[in-house]
């Protein structure tokens, strides 16, 4: 039987005691995005921003705001909406309250998007 005698190293404390922010989708978004790149961010606001107006956010002014390629940005739009809630107005005060315990901030009879 062999005993190992281990010598304990004292660490350092981490020096940043701050909390970490959280960000809107769960990572830390960039500060700066590429030419030919777009956030999630910025993604979801052009999307909902051509299905809001398509005349006059169309696939070519989209793809000059955001320095995107015309042909991709194209196919983005084609393939992928923004979903929209809608509640109908006669809720019962149970669906209510269920609404109200998953924290959403949206009334009965409203469309959401």
């Amino acid at each position: 039987m062999f005993l190992v005698a281990l010598q304990v190293v004292p660490r350092r404390l981490p020096e940043d005691r701050q909390q970490v922010v959280s960000s809107d989708f769960g990572y830390h978004e960039p500060e700066q995005i590429t030419a030919g790149r777009c956030s999630v961010r910025q993604a979801l606001k052009f999307l909902d921003d051509h299905q809001v107006n398509p005349d006059t956010h169309t696939a070519t002014k989209i793809a000059e705001d955001y320095t995107l390629d015309a042909e991709k940005v194209k196919h983005v739009l084609q393939h992928f909406k923004m979903f929209q809630v809608q509640v109908p107005k006669d809720v019962d005060e149970e669906s209510v309250s269920s609404l109200r315990a998953l924290g959403t901030k949206y009334l009965p009879g409203t469309a959401v998007k």
